[in-house]
């Protein structure tokens, strides 16, 4: 990727990429929130990477087959006895740099984890257990066999500290 970031307006990109990438970005939550996560590693390279930064805390890094390992266990500790499962709320995707093969893209991220006895009128954060907003910046690169876009590995911020 170029080192200095051109400006959001430009058009010097190859559209039906662009369209691939922001449709890439916008599905990352789609196949996780339903139970799929077969179909979600779907999205990624053979040897995905992600990196989380929680406040002032150390980040945490996981990739290859640890990655797969890592969300697997993570997903199914998420549903609940009566099968909710939390939902991403995906948001403003940015295409920040774009190659022909390479790209970075952005994207605000709310994980949301609603429990069912609070159901139908959520009042309070601590009710809904919101974990937060975070920024997501993906690397993602372009299959040379199929021509589809996948995400390499991806960096997750969250925007607020530890309470």
């Amino acid at each position: 990727m170029p080192a200095a970031c051109r400006h959001p307006g430009h058009t010097d990109f190859n559209l039906a990429d662009r369209l691939a990438i922001i449709n890439l970005i916008s599905t990352y939550a789609e196949p996780y929130d339903n139970n799929n996560i077969d179909q979600w590693f779907e999205l990624f390279t053979d040897d995905p990477k992600v990196m989380g930064y929680m406040g002032a805390n150390e980040p945490f890094s996981v990739s290859g087959q640890a990655f797969k390992d890592f969300f697997r266990g993570f997903l199914a500790s998420s549903i609940d006895e009566a099968g909710i499962i939390p939902r991403h709320l995906v948001s403003n995707v940015r295409i920040r740099e774009q190659a022909a093969d390479q790209a970075e893209a952005s994207a605000y991220v709310t994980y949301i984890p609603l429990h069912k006895e609070i159901l139908p009128t959520p009042r309070t954060k601590e009710q809904t257990r919101i974990t937060g907003t975070a920024l997501y910046t993906f690397q993602v690169e372009k299959g040379q066999q199929d021509g589809a876009w996948r995400i390499r590995e991806y960096t997750v911020r969250y925007d607020q500290g530890e309470v």
